[in-house]
């Protein structure tokens, strides 16, 4: 069966690794990438604001693949304290955007997970 909705394509150079999200969070993520916003601050928004207020950020996500199902660990720096969390990757992935943290995909994961790509042809008229 073909999975349908929104995807989060983690791309580098000429591979890609995809991740299906739900469309929740495909809107946090959207909202964090333009700099939009919502009329109501959405769960990854308040969890930003949480965390800034408490003085902390989040400063990496790494992502891996097990048994067909994608895993993250969320990196927090809290004052001199690195504290990781079990995730959501399609949650960790929407908090690293929104603190403009970097993205990893674990080697393993990349090799058996990422896919070519090619930049799509754009029309010209």
């Amino acid at each position: 069966m073909l999975e349908q909705g929104p995807v989060v394509l983690l791309i580098v150079g000429d591979r890609f690794v995809p991740i299906h999200v739900d469309p929740t969070v495909a809107v946090s993520i959207v909202h964090a990438l333009s700099g939009g916003a919502s009329p109501r601050p959405l769960s990854h928004d308040l969890m930003r604001l949480m965390l800034l207020e408490m003085g902390a950020k989040v400063t990496r996500a790494v992502i891996t693949l097990k048994d067909k199902t994608y895993y993250a660990d969320l990196t927090i720096s809290l004052g001199n304290r690195t504290l990781v969390f079990d995730s959501r990757s399609s949650d960790a992935i929407a908090l690293a955007v929104l603190f403009k943290a970097p993205i990893v995909v674990v080697k393993p994961t990349w090799e058996s997970a990422g896919q070519p790509w090619t930049e799509p042809k754009r029309e010209t008229s």
